[in-house]
């Protein structure tokens, strides 16, 4: 789906399983990505005569209800040092995580802007190295694209009650979602999703509400 702006005014707006018993809402599997599209003064939407929003926005006076794919694990840990270059990473545990995820890698220094990302080609198992699980994300060697940046630590220890139960290896996060809400870039203004609350001018009441399970956000706030 790709628009410039999407205004839920009343009524629903759904991307989600239903069960057919007790029409609870239940994940929707199918992979499904919502683009908003153009910059910031492109096709501007107002919702009353008081708030100008803009372009490229998801305006909510309704019910918007957005229910992904849940996945067994979102945050596993380094198992080894991770050094600028390396094109591939060791984790503990890579549950349902399969080529194509993309991941992020938390900083484990004093600067908050050294984080790493990539998408996952492979997954060596256990036995076929000496990694717990080897997560790689370059299978050239022509190439740094996919390769780290940043030093991050890690290490075998895996129970840390000897060191005051602090865990200090690096956090590797699932970024992966099967719904995605993402911002063209351009003109370095991202996407919007904004839950408003106000009187239309023939007096009706519009009050936003918001239920996002399982979404992955780019470029937007």
């Amino acid at each position: 789906m790709k628009a410039h702006n999407i205004f839920v005014q009343g009524g629903e707006f759904l991307i989600q399983g239903r069960d057919d018993d007790d029409d609870v809402p239940t994940e929707y599997h199918i992979p499904v990505t919502i683009t908003l599209l153009g910059g910031k003064e492109d096709y501007q939407i107002t919702t009353n005569t008081e708030v100008d929003t803009g372009n490229k926005n998801i305006v909510v006076g309704g019910k918007t209800s957005m229910y992904g794919k849940s996945r067994s694990l979102y945050m596993t840990r380094l198992t080894r040092e991770v050094e600028p270059g390396d094109d591939h990473i060791c984790v503990g545990e890579v549950g349902d995580w399969v080529a194509g995820d993309e991941l992020g890698i938390a900083p484990t220094r004093m600067d908050p802007l050294e984080r790493d990302w990539g998408v996952i080609t492979s997954i060596t198992e256990p036995g076929e190295t000496d990694c717990a699980f080897k997560v790689n994300f370059d299978d050239s060697d022509d190439t740094t694209e996919e390769k780290m940046s940043y030093y991050h630590f890690g290490s075998t220890i895996e129970d840390w009650s000897d060191h005051l139960d602090i865990d200090m290896r690096g956090e590797v996060f699932l970024l992966s979602r099967s719904i995605k809400i993402v911002g063209e870039d351009e003109e370095t203004w991202g996407g919007q999703i904004i839950v408003v609350d106000f009187k239309e001018d023939g007096g009706t009441r519009r009050s936003g509400w918001v239920d996002l399970n399982n979404i992955q956000v780019y470029n937007c706030s």
